[in-house]
């Protein structure tokens, strides 16, 4: 169980697919217990910076990550797998339930990770209320996750995220298959998140980027790779933001 949500902080990281630049040297600071936006067009290596913070690019040999990644005083890159996989979660933008019944996904991490049987039952409702899921499933959590709607499997994996109580939970564009209710049910389990975990949300959704989050952090394609190109309040880095190419992205005009 979380002792309270840590900071991310990534200096100077860089990630190559081979001989492509995805992104350049990054800075970025998700403060403690925030929620962060991270914006930018398509191809400007959102996702890519977002999976180096949880290291899901070890499972690919041509991928390589360099600069500094931290999570509080953690040094993500020398972090047992395992151990980060606590400390960390993660949803990705299409639902993506295990083959298993409703409970047994909520379950899977605790068990794997050891949790008391004594406490599962407990730890799984409180996972599933946070993520606006518990009354629709209460009473069928021994059917397969496949028998939920999309958005109900993305809440479940969601549910499935904040189990192990993560000091740290990425997002990446959880909405953009989801019905406005949907959506609007994962935003509130998001605001309810400030203060207990640190929150680095991945959105093209520049309102929803606005309705949830605190802060943003602004990423623009190059041909050297993505870069980061304005970071702060997400009410400053909206209404007057460092770069024409952003003035302009915001108001719709690219992009």
């Amino acid at each position: 169980m979380s002792a309270g949500p840590s900071a991310v902080e990534l200096r100077a990281v860089s990630v190559r697919y081979g001989d492509h630049v995805a992104v350049d040297r990054a800075d970025l600071v998700a403060p403690a217990g925030v929620i962060t936006a991270l914006v930018g067009p398509s191809g400007s290596g959102k996702s890519s910076l977002l999976f180096a913070v949880n290291r899901l690019h070890d499972l690919d040999r041509s991928v390589t990550v360099t600069g500094d990644l931290r999570l509080g005083a953690l040094d993500l890159a020398k972090a047992p797998g395992d151990a980060l996989r606590t400390r960390i979660g993660l949803v990705f933008q299409r639902p993506a339930p295990f083959p298993m019944s409703i409970l047994e996904n909520v379950t899977f991490a605790l068990r794997a990770h050891g949790a008391p049987r004594s406490e599962l039952p407990g730890r799984a409702e409180h996972a599933l209320r946070r993520a606006a899921l518990w009354d629709e499933v209460q009473d069928r959590l021994t059917r397969p996750a496949a028998s939920l709607s999309g958005g109900q499997q993305q809440r479940l994996c969601l549910a499935r995220a904040l189990a192990l109580e993560p000091e740290a939970l990425l997002l990446d564009e959880p909405c953009s298959a989801l019905d406005p209710r949907s959506t609007a049910l994962i935003e509130d389990t998001l605001l309810g998140l400030r203060g207990s975990t640190t929150v680095l949300l991945v959105t093209h959704n520049l309102a929803q980027a606005r309705r949830v989050a605190s802060r943003c952090v602004c990423l623009w394609p190059a041909p050297g790779g993505g870069r980061v190109t304005d970071a702060g309040p997400i009410d400053r880095v909206f209404e007057a933001p460092a770069t024409r190419e952003l003035a302009d992205y915001f108001r719709g005009a690219t992009g």
